[in-house]
């Protein structure tokens, strides 16, 4: 009888305990995932792959090239206050000097016209044409290629070339109003004219402008085939 009770009390003793340790593992596997979660939460996250270094010891010099391609002429300018600009394809060096008591643009040696003041040397994408700004006796023109354009009271941006290099666009003020040119076609006057915008294909260049109510559009045909890739 006495075993039989002993027997008895042993299996609940051993469900007991069986129990306890199922439970306590069911405790430990939450515990652990909740550690996990917040421990994975408050790590930085990214799917970008691994930094690679660049290496600075690599050998680059089957990559590299250097030559000298231009030489400024002597007594020219100083070069503390040398403002140099270069072509896209690296073929032309543009830049100011002084020049009858002006300033005046060198590229690629040849000396253009001298004036009071210059603004920024902007080169076509072809790297075939150059335009910038001058002013001289109060009046400001926009050089191209070297050939002054008329005067005006002021000289505005857009100053741009169109991406197949065949037109150079800026907007000018003359007798309080305002007018674009392209190259060395004036468009009438106009109350306003607003910022350049492109077709979706980008064949076409669309100005916008403002007479009293009345708005106007200019349209230019742009060459594609023409466009640096």
């Amino acid at each position: 009888m006495s075993n039989r009770i002993f027997s008895k009390v042993l299996k609940i003793k051993l469900k007991f305990v069986l129990w306890t340790l199922l439970i306590l593992v069911i405790v430990l596997f939450i515990l652990g995932g909740l550690i996990f979660h917040n421990w994975k939460k408050n790590q930085p996250y990214s799917k970008l792959p691994d930094f690679k270094p660049l290496g600075l010891n690599q050998d680059i010099t089957k990559d590299l090239k250097e030559e000298k391609v231009y030489s400024i002429l002597k007594d020219q300018t100083g070069f503390n206050d040398l403002y140099i600009f270069f072509s896209p394809d690296g073929e032309k060096v543009a830049y100011a000097i002084s020049k009858d008591g002006g300033w005046a643009v060198v590229v690629n040696g040849q000396v253009g016209a001298a004036y009071d003041s210059l603004g920024v040397i902007i080169f076509s994408p072809d790297s075939q044409h150059f335009a910038y700004t001058a002013k001289k006796n109060n009046k400001e023109f926009i050089v191209l290629d070297n050939q002054a354009g008329p005067a005006f009271d002021w000289t505005f941006e857009p100053k741009t070339f169109t991406p197949d290099s065949r037109f150079f666009i800026y907007k000018a003020r003359r007798e309080s109003k305002d007018l674009m040119m392209i190259n060395n076609w004036s468009s009438q006057l106009y109350d306003e004219i607003y910022r350049l915008t492109y077709s979706s294909d980008n064949s076409q260049l669309f100005i916008f402008a403002r007479q009293g109510q009345d708005f106007s559009r200019l349209s230019i045909n742009l060459d594609k085939s023409k466009e640096l890739k």
